[in-house]
């Protein structure tokens, strides 16, 4: 089977991991330059692996050459961004209950702490998505400036580092979205991590909608990872044609009904194809 560099070669719905597979529309209608490096640079064993690299001689370029272990790091990296974003855009969704009935507490409904549990997590793959970006720049030893991933870093500081941010309910009569929040941010009348007070937001004017926030953060990471990504991607090219490398053919046409493993070779010698089948299957 002869390797081509165009992009059907390595298919990244029938032959991302499991992770990628359930991420493939948002990746396909988002993350373009994702899907181009992953085919091109990436692929995957259907292990948890990236897939071998193939020198100009037809040789496999061996796991201990510098290239090989460079695009490792990378690899993970880079997924690490696609992790990333793709749970702050499932996390953007709207509540399907209200954030905190008066009598809740009463009845054991503990809502409005998985409320405060994804404010948390939000933010915190916020700054995983910022150091991901950053470090896959730096396994290719590409330059880059971190100073716009800051709209990115600084929140995840207040919120992580910080007493909890303010968090309020709109009145539970109102059927629509009910927990509203003060934007963590060092501007002035924001919520900052060491003056700020919960006494001094007082005025509803203050808040904003917890949705809006997770919504408006959201679409300005995929904005800028795209943007890194594409970058990424072209640095890529130039490693690929400077150093004669390709990706080895994938293995079979498609990895799934079974279940490509994810993060890593399973060590049971059981599961001899690298796959975990589901007991449905």
């Amino acid at each position: 089977m002869k390797q081509t560099d165009t992009l059907p070669a390595w298919d990244l719905k029938n032959h991302g991991d499991m992770l990628e597979y359930i991420a493939y529309g948002f990746i396909h209608e988002k993350l373009q330059p994702y899907e181009l490096t992953w085919a091109t640079y990436i692929g995957h064993d259907g292990r948890g692996n990236p897939a071998p690299l193939v020198q100009a001689n037809g040789e496999v370029l061996k796991e201990s050459h510098p290239l090989s272990r460079q695009r490792l790091k990378f690899s993970q990296y880079h997924y690490t961004v696609l992790e990333s974003l793709f749970s702050l855009q499932r996390l953007k969704l709207s509540p399907s209950r209200p954030y905190l009935h008066d009598t809740s507490y009463l009845s054991g409904d503990d809502y409005f702490l998985e409320v405060n549990d994804s404010i948390v997590l939000f933010h915190a793959q916020l700054g995983s998505l910022r150091d991901a970006l950053c470090k896959s720049a730096e396994c290719l030893k590409l330059t880059h400036d971190t100073k716009e991933l800051d709209e990115l870093w600084l929140p995840r500081c207040i919120v992580l580092h910080g007493p909890r941010i303010p968090i309020i309910r709109r009145d539970i009569f109102m059927q629509d979205v009910d927990a509203f929040i003060i934007e963590p941010s060092y501007e002035s009348g924001k919520w900052e991590d060491k003056e700020s007070s919960w006494s001094h937001f007082t005025k509803a004017k203050d808040y904003i909608p917890l949705t809006d926030y997770f919504t408006s953060k959201t679409e300005l990471a995929i904005k800028l990872a795209v943007g890194r990504l594409y970058k990424l991607y072209s640095a890529v090219e130039d490693i690929r044609k400077t150093n004669k490398i390709r990706l080895h053919p994938p293995p079979t046409r498609s990895y799934h009904g079974e279940r490509a493993y994810s993060g890593g070779k399973p060590e049971d010698p059981t599961i001899a194809s690298g796959y975990i089948r589901t007991e449905t299957e």
